[in-house]
């Protein structure tokens, strides 16, 4: 296949051979990935990012990540939230943004603390919900100054369990 002027074949032997265009480093932007296809190719955006694939941006939200990439793991992604942010979310329950942990017996979030008035993070080096291998781990993430939203889901730990999350206000 392909014509002797095709872009995405040269010659070899007499006949036009496939060019790998993603055999090139710069074939598609940051954050992208590059499939080849017989005479040409196709770039698209890696998971938590949207765009062309040569211009590839991460979501403004988890709510925008779960509602462009339905599909997408739970996890922690570069949130494009009044500047750059790492943030754990949760798209497989509709693209809820973690901002903190709380533990039960901790006083670092009291009523009175200043976490409540200050723009400062707490212990925000991995933004990941409570499990057993974390709890105890009070943190306020980037997430809790950056990102806007009009509803809170609250998750706890039962010890014995799993996660249970009851539903405050509606869905994500």
């Amino acid at each position: 296949g392909g014509g002797p002027r095709d872009p995405g074949y040269t010659p070899s032997g007499g006949v036009c051979v496939d060019v790998d265009e993603c055999a090139r480093p710069d074939t598609c932007g940051a954050n992208a990935s590059c499939e080849n296809l017989e005479g040409s190719f196709v770039c698209t955006c890696d998971v938590g990012f949207e765009g062309d694939g040569q211009v590839c941006t991460p979501f403004d939200s988890c709510l925008a990540l779960a509602t462009a990439q339905p599909t997408a793991p739970d996890g922690v992604y570069t949130l494009n939230a009044g500047g750059l942010i790492e943030a754990y979310c949760d798209v497989a329950g509709g693209g809820w943004t973690l901002v903190m942990t709380l533990t039960s017996g901790s006083e670092t979030f009291a009523y009175d603390s200043p976490h409540w008035e200050t723009a400062t993070t707490h212990a925000d080096t991995n933004p990941a919900p409570v499990t057993a291998a974390n709890a105890g781990v009070d943190a306020k993430y980037a997430a809790f100054n950056q990102v806007s939203g009009s509803e809170l889901r609250l998750a706890f730990l039962d010890p014995v369990h799993e996660l249970i999350y009851p539903s405050l206000g509606g869905t994500a």
